[in-house]
């Protein structure tokens, strides 16, 4: 069974399916379960497993519940205000236990490559919303990020995922604010990488 109750921490399976995003392979149990309880077909769950987007490598996670253990390991939650209903943690592993990353980031700034690549770039269409991506190899990170809501009795945990932190695309904000405009220049700025380097696409 699906476990969705961390302590004082929540993690609704939407959620965890919505996390996959950022996984490559899953533990085989896990699969099964998740198939079993949200009725979702093998196939849904490898067509959002193969979503462009940042990449947990399988030696350090291979479930979500997964990464839920590490918060608590790792991070006090205690310590999160309880004014602020939206909360942001960033936690960054030690190199030397993991030499090659905890996974791959995708997201690559426009000054950080030639104006070639980027003028060549394509746009992608993910869960309704167009992305731009080029054609280079994700890199290594030690960068996990977790974001937290705090509900009445509990905090919930929206989603997981390695790599730089980045605001929510334009079309989650109404226009003509601040946090639109913010998220506008943010993304016309960056990019998602591609393609995966070939130590996490043959794990």
């Amino acid at each position: 069974m699906i476990r969705t109750e961390f302590d004082d921490i929540h993690f609704q399976i939407e959620r965890q399916f919505h996390v996959l995003k950022h996984f490559v392979k899953l533990d085989s149990s896990y699969m099964h379960e998740i198939m079993q309880t949200m009725h979702f077909s093998e196939k849904l769950i490898v067509d959002q497993l193969e979503t462009t987007a940042s990449k947990y490598h399988p030696e350090f996670v291979k479930t979500p519940e997964q990464l839920i253990v590490f918060l608590l390991r790792n991070f006090n939650l205690a310590t999160l205000s309880e004014i602020e209903p939206r909360h942001e943690v960033t936690i960054m592993v030690n190199p030397i236990a993991f030499p090659d990353g905890i996974g791959t980031d995708n997201l690559i700034r426009k000054d950080d490559v030639c104006e070639e690549i980027w003028s060549n770039s394509e746009y992608q269409n993910v869960n309704g919303v167009n992305i731009r991506t080029i054609s280079i190899c994700s890199v290594s990170t030690w960068q996990v990020n977790f974001i937290i809501k705090r509900e009445k009795t509990f905090l919930q945990l929206i989603t997981a995922f390695p790599g730089k932190m980045a605001p929510p695309f334009p079309e989650h904000f109404t226009k003509k604010t601040l946090d639109y405009f913010e998220s506008v220049n943010f993304w016309q700025n960056h990019a998602f990488a591609s393609k995966l380097p070939s130590l996490i696409r043959n794990s």
